[in-house]
């Protein structure tokens, strides 16, 4: 739980109200890789703010898993369509590796951005980095095939050094090993 509120506390000072009541309505939970933490018919109504670890929003087709986004340590997912609604997102989320999360219900979270004022100004911050992180994905899906490996390191360098070959290139939409390694070459050379 200090993990969670020293990261917090890195944009906002946390007031010991604040605090507690983070103790109080959130748990910190770890998966274990490869498990769902839901499928996509399930409505799982939570905030989930990730300590440690990799996540995967996905969907499927024709019973294939499709990678839609990755989320890394220091972002979050909600089981709806965002914390504030309670619509299920009709995607999958699934931990890629072995994952630490701080989960809060939505109506708690929306209780705690109600009444604490640091609170609400350190989610409009993840929010934001949200925004910058979905405007760097469309830039690198909309840049060439070639240059998309490029992109993605330059961009998103965490997110880089942490996915598989074969996760990258799933996120990129590169077909095949011989697409990849073209990209990696013009990687390379810059």
């Amino acid at each position: 739980m200090e993990r969670v509120i020293n990261y917090f506390s890195y944009y906002r000072k946390l007031s010991v109200e604040t605090k507690q009541f983070l103790r109080k309505n959130g748990r910190i939970k770890q998966y274990p890789s490869a498990t769902y933490y839901k499928m996509y018919d399930e409505q799982v109504s939570k905030w989930c703010f990730i300590i440690d670890g990799l996540v995967a929003i996905i969907s499927f087709n024709k019973q294939k898993e499709i990678l839609e986004r990755f989320y890394s340590s220091h972002y979050y997912f909600s089981g709806t369509k965002h914390p504030f609604s309670s619509n299920s997102d009709s995607n999958s989320i699934k931990f890629l590796r072995s994952t630490t999360i701080y989960e809060i219900p939505n109506g708690s979270f929306k209780e705690g951005i109600g009444l604490y004022a640091e609170l609400n100004e350190i989610y409009q911050i993840l929010k934001q980095h949200e925004i910058r992180y979905t405007q760097q994905l469309i830039s690198i899906l909309n840049s060439p095939s070639l240059h998309r490996l490029h992109a993605l390191a330059t961009l998103q360098p965490e997110l880089y050094n942490l996915l598989t070959i074969k996760e990258k290139m799933a996120y990129l939409n590169i077909s095949n090993f011989k697409y990849y390694y073209l990209a990696l070459s013009y990687h390379l050379r810059f």
